[in-house]
């Protein structure tokens, strides 16, 4: 065998066994284990904490439909079931009614109790039930069991600490369930239909609902009339406009706050006397008035009168500065005064004597005896 052959069998047997000893220590060492790990909740049960729920009674054949606010009364059939999980603040009474009728056509409507924390508004729905509530001493509640028919197995339930139901005996509900504190659901017997009270809804979201045996009995709750048709789901929270209860909680504030502005508006708006007058336009200036007084003349034919006043006042100026000049007739005069000036005699004599040709020839004979004047 070649010393090559035999130097590469060597190094790879070296390897397999390098890699074999490394993996039998790996396997000794570590073992396959798989861990759950929780994930935050989708977007979908993020949104409608009762979609578990929803789920629940889809599975059980029934039609689910789920509302952001409450459903209009022509949305609701003679036996449908409302699940109201709200606080109801933005119920008017008219509407209670309205849903209380329905109610006794033959629906069936789930509501919740208000905790005494929330602000004391008129409830419409539950204040004719004469129903009251109650805070929990205990913080914690054990689950407890229940029978809801006689030859139905018990149900392990567990409601979260909360507030807790105090019915009335006018009307005394024809169902009630109690745990340790008090009672939790009430069901009332209206016309055709059913009115059912819960302490709250926690035992039916969607970390709840899959514990103990919520799942069965929110099937007894709702499925109190085995013709029921849709399921109305408001998974949304409508509270009190922010107006309304700034009003309620400091009416006196404001009522103080808005007579100062008044009387703040007042005082701005009283006046002294009479108006002052309407300040005047900016005054223009003389260069101005003598400009816009020679382009009035000149649009109106009086070039030559123009001229012949700038020939007097230069002459005028002639007299006060050299008198001797001002006598002097105009073959002598001329020749002086080109002599002064820098200029041609005969654009002297011109600028005195001849008539002007058009515009450009108006400002030649100007800007001569303009010259004139600056030399003087």
């Amino acid at each position: 065998m070649r010393p090559g052959i035999r130097t590469g069998l060597v190094v790879t047997a070296a390897v397999l066994a390098v890699g074999g000893a490394l993996t039998a220590w790996f396997l000794h060492h570590y073992e396959y284990r798989s861990e759950e790990v929780p994930m935050p909740p989708a977007i979908e049960a993020r949104r409608n904490p009762y979609l578990a729920l929803q789920r629940f009674l889809q599975r059980l054949g029934d039609t689910v439909r789920v509302h952001r606010r409450l459903p209009g009364p022509a949305d609701l059939g003679p036996r449908d079931v409302l699940l109201l999980t709200t606080a109801r603040y933005s119920l008017t009474p008219g509407r209670a009614r309205t849903l209380l009728e329905w109610v006794r056509r033959g629906g069936h409507l789930v509501v919740r109790i208000r905790p005494p924390r929330e602000p004391a508004l008129p409830d419409p729905l539950l204040d004719p039930l004469d129903i009251e509530v109650a805070e929990l001493e205990r913080r914690h509640q054990d689950p407890f069991t229940l029978q809801v028919y006689d030859n139905d197995a018990p149900l392990t339930v567990h409601f979260p600490p909360g507030p807790r139901l105090i019915t009335g005996r006018d009307p005394e509900p024809d169902w009630s369930v109690r745990d340790g504190a008090g009672t939790v659901v009430a069901e009332y017997r209206l016309g055709a239909g059913w009115l059912t009270v819960l302490a709250g809804f926690g035992f039916l979201d969607n970390d709840r609902i899959g514990k103990h045996d919520h799942a069965a009995l929110a099937q007894r709750l709702l499925h109190l009339d085995a013709r029921r048709g849709t399921f109305h789901l408001v998974a949304g929270e409508f509270h009190v406009p922010f107006s309304r209860r700034l009003w309620r909680a400091a009416w006196p504030a404001l009522t103080a706050g808005l007579a100062l502005l008044a009387a703040w508006l007042w005082a701005r708006g009283r006046r002294f006397g009479p108006r002052l007058p309407a300040p005047g336009g900016p005054r223009r200036s003389l260069r101005e008035h003598v400009r816009a007084s020679g382009d009035f003349l000149w649009r109106h034919g009086q070039g030559a009168a123009l001229l012949a006043a700038a020939r007097r006042s230069l002459r005028n100026l002639v007299g006060r500065r050299h008198p001797g000049l001002n006598h002097l007739p105009p073959e002598r005069l001329y020749p002086r005064l080109a002599q002064l000036a820098g200029l041609p005699p005969e654009a002297v004599r011109e600028a005195f004597e001849a008539e002007p040709e058009g515009a450009a020839g108006f400002t030649r004979l100007v800007r001569t005896l303009e010259t004139i004047r600056t030399k003087l």
